[in-house]
């Protein structure tokens, strides 16, 4: 996944998530990352002369995101068998096996 491809993903999940639009979401993206948000939007246009400088930055960001929705699915997967409802029960295993290929994907299992 090239650098580009990982900081447009990282942008548009902030969109989604906090549902900013996508200047604050850089703007976000770029702070968390430890990075100008210029850097960002050159990224973006092509005209970044050195990627390799935030590529690590952007990466490490990637992952801290990806272990932070982890831990929210699981707690949302806890409350739900907490609280047994029938009709949701195929959404519950459902879930409980994407989490469990999500971490099989990345080598955590």
């Amino acid at each position: 996944m090239s650098v580009a491809s990982v900081a447009e993903q990282l942008i548009d999940d902030e969109v989604r998530y906090r549902r900013v639009k996508k200047p604050e979401a850089r703007a976000i993206i770029a702070r968390e990352a430890g990075i100008a948000p210029g850097s960002l939007e050159n990224l973006a246009r092509g005209r970044l002369k050195h990627v390799d400088r935030i590529a690590g930055h952007l990466n490490a960001l990637l992952v801290k995101k990806l272990e932070q929705r982890f831990a929210e699915i699981e707690h949302e997967l806890i409350f739900l068998r907490a609280t047994p409802d029938p009709s949701r029960e195929a959404d519950v295993l459902g879930a409980a096996a994407a989490l469990e290929d999500a971490r099989r994907c990345l080598g955590k299992s």
